[in-house]
């Protein structure tokens, strides 16, 4: 499985590249894409950028070894709690060619989860242009939509 996740803070998408550090676990690495969301063009030329370049695999990090998370420095803030309050992070997975877009919601235990109630499952063969354009299209809703201010 492919995996790509954004991140919606304050009207802004964080598209972090995703790299595979073991089989299903992935992590933020550079280079991280920073759009405004009413920047559409560049926000789907950043979204298919990241699809195309993959997830590189890169080293899984020991508990002495482990940097801050990528795209704080990225947001201008200090540690992931104040990153993540007000964030909403999405996921597009790609496995053998069936694509998903998965909106994550707060877990109980802290965090975010899967909601199914905001994934959309695309049909066999659908191009990556299509999946891109409604990743766009539910970005700039939510920004619309929600408050992403905090």
């Amino acid at each position: 499985t492919m995996r790509y996740i954004c991140y919606l803070k304050r009207n802004i998408v964080f598209i972090p590249t995703s790299a595979q550090i073991g089989v299903g676990h992935y992590r933020d690495v550079e280079p991280v894409a920073v759009v405004p969301v009413a920047d559409v063009d560049r926000l789907r030329r950043s979204l298919r950028e990241v699809v195309t370049r993959g997830n590189p695999s890169a080293p899984p990090l020991t508990r002495n070894n482990r940097p801050p998370p990528v795209v704080l420095k990225h947001a201008g803030a200090k540690t992931w709690s104040a990153f993540a309050r007000g964030t909403r992070p999405w996921q597009i997975d790609e496995q053998n060619g069936n694509y998903r877009i998965i909106g994550m919601r707060d877990s109980s235990g802290g965090g975010w989860e899967e909601d199914p109630q905001q994934t959309t499952i695309f049909p066999l063969g659908t191009p990556l242009n299509t999946v891109v354009d409604c990743m766009v299209e539910i970005l700039r809703a939510a920004a619309k939509n929600s408050n992403t201010t905090t």
